[in-house]
Protein backbone atom coordinates (compact mmCIF):
# COMPACT_ATOMS: atom_id res chain seq x y z
CA UNK A 1 0.00 0.00 0.00
CA UNK A 2 1.50 3.35 -1.01
CA UNK A 3 0.97 6.91 0.14
CA UNK A 4 2.06 10.27 -1.17
CA UNK A 5 2.53 13.67 0.47
CA UNK A 6 2.65 17.06 -1.22
CA UNK A 7 3.54 20.56 -0.14
CA UNK A 8 3.45 23.95 -1.79
CA UNK A 9 6.72 25.83 -1.48
CA UNK A 10 5.40 28.93 -3.21
CA UNK A 11 2.70 30.15 -5.55
CA UNK A 12 4.52 28.84 -8.64
CA UNK A 13 5.68 25.41 -7.55
CA UNK A 14 4.14 22.18 -6.34
CA UNK A 15 6.70 19.87 -4.78
CA UNK A 16 6.15 16.20 -4.17
CA UNK A 17 7.48 13.48 -1.96
CA UNK A 18 6.41 9.99 -2.97
CA UNK A 19 6.74 7.11 -0.56
CA UNK A 20 5.79 3.52 -1.15
CA UNK A 21 5.58 0.70 1.30
CA UNK A 22 6.58 -2.73 0.10
CA UNK A 23 8.09 -5.87 1.56
CA UNK A 24 11.28 -3.98 2.45
CA UNK A 25 9.44 -1.17 4.25
CA UNK A 26 9.23 2.48 3.23
CA UNK A 27 11.21 3.65 0.24
CA UNK A 28 11.74 7.34 -0.37
CA UNK A 29 12.07 8.63 -3.93
CA UNK A 30 13.99 11.79 -4.82
CA UNK A 31 13.23 13.82 -1.68
CA UNK A 32 14.87 12.72 1.56
CA UNK A 33 12.71 14.88 3.86
CA UNK A 34 8.94 14.46 3.51
CA UNK A 35 6.80 17.48 4.32
CA UNK A 36 3.13 17.77 5.06
CA UNK A 37 0.69 19.81 3.01
CA UNK A 38 0.56 22.77 5.39
CA UNK A 39 4.25 22.82 6.27
CA UNK A 40 5.29 25.41 3.68
CA UNK A 41 2.13 27.42 3.15
CA UNK A 42 2.39 31.15 3.89
CA UNK A 43 0.49 31.69 7.11
CA UNK A 44 -0.79 28.13 6.92
CA UNK A 45 -3.60 29.24 4.58
CA UNK A 46 -3.98 26.70 1.76
CA UNK A 47 -6.65 28.76 0.01
CA UNK A 48 -4.30 31.74 -0.41
CA UNK A 49 -1.72 29.58 -2.17
CA UNK A 50 -4.29 27.76 -4.30
CA UNK A 51 -5.67 31.13 -5.42
CA UNK A 52 -2.15 32.26 -6.29
CA UNK A 53 -1.47 29.30 -8.58
CA UNK A 54 -4.66 29.67 -10.59
CA UNK A 55 -4.11 30.26 -14.31
CA UNK A 56 -0.44 29.37 -14.15
CA UNK A 57 1.60 26.66 -15.77
CA UNK A 58 1.81 23.40 -13.85
CA UNK A 59 4.95 21.31 -14.40
CA UNK A 60 4.72 17.66 -13.44
CA UNK A 61 8.14 16.49 -12.37
CA UNK A 62 9.20 13.01 -13.36
CA UNK A 63 8.68 11.92 -9.75
CA UNK A 64 4.93 12.58 -10.13
CA UNK A 65 4.48 10.30 -13.11
CA UNK A 66 3.49 6.74 -12.33
CA UNK A 67 5.00 3.72 -13.96
CA UNK A 68 1.86 3.28 -16.05
CA UNK A 69 2.60 -0.35 -16.81
CA UNK A 70 2.80 -1.42 -13.18
CA UNK A 71 0.99 1.21 -11.10
CA UNK A 72 -1.74 3.81 -10.99
CA UNK A 73 -1.51 7.09 -9.07
CA UNK A 74 -4.77 8.50 -7.69
CA UNK A 75 -2.83 11.55 -6.45
CA UNK A 76 -1.53 12.30 -9.95
CA UNK A 77 -5.08 11.88 -11.28
CA UNK A 78 -6.23 14.42 -8.67
CA UNK A 79 -3.43 16.88 -9.56
CA UNK A 80 -4.28 16.61 -13.26
CA UNK A 81 -8.00 17.05 -12.54
CA UNK A 82 -7.22 20.13 -10.45
CA UNK A 83 -5.03 21.57 -13.22
CA UNK A 84 -7.79 20.98 -15.76
CA UNK A 85 -10.46 22.58 -13.56
CA UNK A 86 -8.20 25.59 -12.97
CA UNK A 87 -7.61 25.80 -16.74
CA UNK A 88 -3.86 25.43 -16.27
CA UNK A 89 -1.48 24.30 -18.99
CA UNK A 90 0.39 21.22 -17.81
CA UNK A 91 3.91 20.12 -18.78
CA UNK A 92 5.07 16.61 -17.92
CA UNK A 93 8.83 16.37 -17.45
CA UNK A 94 10.93 13.24 -17.72
CA UNK A 95 8.63 11.31 -20.07
CA UNK A 96 10.64 8.26 -21.13
CA UNK A 97 8.17 5.79 -22.62
CA UNK A 98 5.26 5.86 -25.07
CA UNK A 99 3.08 4.33 -22.33
CA UNK A 100 3.76 7.31 -20.05
CA UNK A 101 3.10 9.73 -22.91
CA UNK A 102 -0.19 8.06 -23.81
CA UNK A 103 -1.35 7.90 -20.17
CA UNK A 104 -0.60 11.60 -19.69
CA UNK A 105 -2.17 12.59 -23.02
CA UNK A 106 -5.35 10.69 -22.13
CA UNK A 107 -5.58 12.87 -19.02
CA UNK A 108 -5.21 16.16 -20.85
CA UNK A 109 -1.46 16.78 -20.67
CA UNK A 110 -0.49 18.37 -24.00
CA UNK A 111 3.13 19.32 -23.33
CA UNK A 112 5.75 16.62 -22.76
CA UNK A 113 9.48 16.78 -22.12
CA UNK A 114 11.91 13.92 -21.81
CA UNK A 115 13.94 11.25 -23.57
CA UNK A 116 10.85 9.82 -25.29
CA UNK A 117 10.64 13.11 -27.21
CA UNK A 118 14.39 13.65 -27.65
CA UNK A 119 17.69 13.41 -25.84
CA UNK A 120 19.21 16.79 -24.84
CA UNK A 121 20.42 18.62 -27.94
CA UNK A 122 22.95 21.31 -28.77
CA UNK A 123 21.47 24.45 -30.33
CA UNK A 124 22.33 23.47 -33.92
CA UNK A 125 20.93 19.98 -33.36
CA UNK A 126 17.76 21.46 -31.87
CA UNK A 127 17.26 23.76 -34.88
CA UNK A 128 17.56 20.72 -37.18
CA UNK A 129 15.30 18.60 -34.96
CA UNK A 130 12.55 21.20 -34.64
CA UNK A 131 12.45 21.70 -38.42
CA UNK A 132 11.58 18.01 -38.93
CA UNK A 133 8.01 16.68 -38.66
CA UNK A 134 7.57 14.38 -35.66
CA UNK A 135 4.60 12.07 -35.23
CA UNK A 136 3.55 10.61 -31.91
CA UNK A 137 4.17 6.87 -31.88
CA UNK A 138 2.29 5.00 -29.21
Amino acid sequence: MGWETYHLSGPKQIDCTVMEEDADGLHFYRTPKPAGLLAHLPGGDPFAVMGAIEKRLLALAKELQPDVIHAHSPVLDAVLTLAKRLDMMTVAEGVETPEQAKWLHERGVRFLQGYWISRPLLLDEFVDWVSQPHALKW
